[in-house]
């Protein structure tokens, strides 16, 4: 019922699966109602340890307007989990919000603050409503049936405690300006359309003459990208793209990486706001040195920024023709004859998709090349997202 939210990065997706595995475990041990709120807890300080690994009670790290507006996110998510996957959801009473409410106020005098007393309103009200779901249910279904929907229920609420505090402790909330339209944008994150965040940004980078401005005019199919022997991009440029209906893309070409560390900090910031990677290598280049700094570079970046998301890597092996072993390749029979250099380039780069090309006639690979993009779309839109849920409220995203 409860899904990890695709937008997460790396680390958030980690401290989900971790998780999702002491949820099993918690479920396991103590599968009453009752438990609930205490389980409920525990994932808490699970996951606020892993971003507070130093705090005593790091549940509490979070402001009061962060921890109401969590307990709003949390409150909207479980209905949705209701209303889609239970028929008879609308059948809760009002009378088990009014004993959750007596609950909080029994209780109001002994809290010392406001966080305390929403966790304790909202933790308690769960084992209510499921009471009273499981009463309205009793008559349809057997007792088998009812007993695994309200097991998947009680699950699925820890689940939706657990990403909301990902949320809440990797700092999502303290980007809200707007409390409530923020709230709502996390909400529209998985059924967001590609129109409304505009369209997916895919980066080009390679050596200088390693081929980028003729792959793109072989993606493009027409010429909008200057080409030659000399190295001709000297800044980037952006060619407007679309695979099918809907799938609107900027293809960006950059000039070609250099020696140096500034080039090497130049594009790993480019990277830094890209949705989908093109890593040009060109086949019968040995010194690919500059490459590996680049790699080594980018891994550090998202290493110390574990909530933004990795863009899948695509590398596009140029230039097979220019070697002999290659030459005798078909469109059939092209990944297979190319193995050994798709493993030479996974010692330098590290690669989501690796995909070699000639682009002398008859070109190879360049069809399939598109269909690794076009099947990369999603996961694109998913790291286009999180680029914008990472990005500051003031600060528009980077199109």
């Amino acid at each position: 019922m409860v899904q990890a939210n695709p937008t997460w990065g790396t680390f958030q997706q980690s401290v989900w699966d971790e998780t999702s595995a002491v949820i099993t475990d918690l479920l396991k041990k103590d599968s009453r109602l009752d438990a609930i709120p205490h389980h409920s807890m525990s994932v808490l300080r699970k996951i606020s340890a892993s971003w507070n690994k130093t705090q005593t009670h790091s549940e509490y790290a979070a402001t009061v307007p962060e921890a109401l507006l969590a307990a709003e996110v949390l409150a909207t998510r479980y209905r949705k989990v209701l209303i889609e996957n239970v028929p008879f959801s609308g059948d809760i009473k009002v009378s088990t919000v009014l004993q959750a409410w007596d609950i909080y106020q029994s209780h109001g005098t002994k809290l010392q603050n406001a966080y305390k007393a929403y966790r304790v309103y909202s933790a308690f009200s769960i084992p209510g409503v499921l009471k009273e779901l499981a009463s309205a249910l009793l008559g349809p279904l057997s007792d088998q049936a009812l007993e695994n929907l309200i097991y998947n229920l009680k699950r699925a609420y820890l689940l939706e405690v657990a990403s909301v505090a990902i949320d809440l402790y990797s700092g999502m909330f303290k980007r809200a300006n707007d409390e409530l339209d923020f709230a709502q944008d996390i909400q529209k994150d998985r059924d967001i359309a590609a129109r409304e965040v505009g369209p997916i940004r895919i980066m080009v980078i390679g050596q200088t003459s390693s081929g980028k401005s003729s792959l793109i005019n072989a993606i493009l199919d027409q010429f909008k990208a200057e080409s030659g022997l000399t190295p001709t991009t000297e800044t980037d440029s952006a060619y407007e793209f679309s695979l099918s209906d809907g799938f609107d893309t900027y293809i960006i070409d950059t000039p070609g990486i250099d020696r140096g560390a500034k080039s090497v900090d130049e594009t790993v910031s480019k990277i830094a706001n890209a949705d989908l990677l093109i890593w040009v290598m060109r086949s019968n280049q040995p010194g690919r040195s500059i490459d590996s700094d680049v790699n080594i570079e980018l891994n550090d970046y998202f290493g110390n920024n574990t909530n933004q998301q990795r863009p899948i890597v695509i590398v596009a092996a140029t230039h097979i023709d220019c070697i002999p072993a290659f030459t005798s390749a078909s469109e059939n029979t092209l990944m297979q004859v190319t193995r050994p250099l798709a493993e030479a380039c996974s010692k330098v780069v590290d690669f989501d998709e690796f995909c070699p090309l000639s682009l002398v006639e008859p070109c190879l690979g360049v069809s399939e090349l598109r269909n690794v993009i076009a099947n990369s779309y999603e996961k694109a839109l998913n790291t286009r997202l999180n680029r914008i849920r990472t990005l500051k409220p003031e600060s528009p995203p980077v199109c």
